[in-house]
């Protein structure tokens, strides 16, 4: 098993609409883990019972936790809607899992049409660090978790109390938000507060007396941040040899990873080095509209 402290998995999948217990997101976080582990697609990925037993704190009846969860993760149904293929889409993430008696080891075979949402790292994704999510317990601060560090370097996430309702599979029940609030949102939040580096504050926006939206506003330790800003700001110098707008720049940075970025950027400085575009700045933007760059102004933190 991969000793990574952080994980990457596409947007797509923190955003997509589904119901997992806090067992299931522990096992499913695992599988990202080992998938983020190899370069290419695998046939199977490998998970440790030990390592689920410990980041889960179970102390007793393991076999029936682990058994349970893989069943339960493998019928569960996730929700999305694919921009590429302009289609709503319903589907599983595991095809086949494979426990062996008397070993601590499990084979996860992954739905192929799910895996560039578990290590696809070219688009736009969100960073976990594991063992922040591994230390909440509850189903909600988890998913939450999950929601607010793809906006940590914005610090602002605003969504309607619908579409939230909506991705947590909760938008049949909780009516009135001040249960919504009350059992899942502040619970949610002050766990996040307690157990992970986030500092997480929220207000709401209301149309007429009724919520329409939530805002959440999300801070970092500085030494985190100057990590993110470091990054950044050398990314930036890169790509400013080229003349893009400013806003073409953070479309980039926002949509890309800075492995694929570099990747990217590397690329066009060898094609200019053996003289093969006519025009530098429109080679070097194509190269990024290629690997799905917007070329239109994006704000960092909306999230349709």
């Amino acid at each position: 098993m991969s000793d990574l402290k952080t994980i990457k998995h596409s947007n797509i999948l923190t955003s997509a609409h589904y119901d997992y217990s806090a067992y299931e997101i522990n096992l499913l976080m695992l599988l990202c883990q080992a998938v983020n582990s190899y370069p290419s697609k695998q046939d199977y990925y490998t998970i440790s019972l030990r390592t689920f037993i410990d980041k889960s704190e179970i102390s007793s009846g393991a076999m029936g936790y682990i058994k349970n969860a893989s069943k339960k993760l493998r019928s569960k149904s996730l929700e999305f809607f694919d921009t590429s293929s302009g289609v709503y889409i319903i589907t599983g993430i595991i095809d086949l899992i494979e426990i062996e008696p008397n070993s601590d080891k499990i084979r996860m075979y992954v739905n192929h049409r799910m895996y560039p949402l578990l290590n696809e790292l070219k688009k736009e994704f969100t960073t976990i660090d594991i063992n922040s999510i591994f230390r909440l317990k509850r189903k909600h601060s988890k998913r939450f978790y999950q929601f607010l560090r793809q906006f940590v370097q914005s610090g602002l996430f605003v969504i309607t109390l619908e579409d939230l309702k909506k991705r947590l599979l909760l938008d049949k029940g909780y009516d009135k938000f001040s249960h919504f609030n009350s059992r899942v949102l502040i619970p949610a939040i002050k766990e996040i507060n307690q157990y992970t580096s986030m500092n997480v504050s929220f207000d709401v926006v209301k149309r007429g007396r009724s919520v329409e939206q939530i805002r959440f506003y999300i801070s970092l330790p500085a030494g985190q941040l100057d990590l993110i800003e470091r990054e950044n700001e050398n990314l930036h110098q890169r790509l400013s040899r080229w003349n893009f707008a400013p806003w073409f720049i953070d479309n980039i940075i926002n949509t890309l990873g800075p492995e694929s970025i570099h990747t990217t950027c590397y690329a066009v400085e060898l094609a200019i080095a053996n003289k093969i575009p006519a025009n530098n700045f429109a080679y070097a933007r194509q190269a990024f509209l290629n690997a799905g760059v917007p070329e239109k102004n994006i704000m960092k933190w909306d999230n349709r």
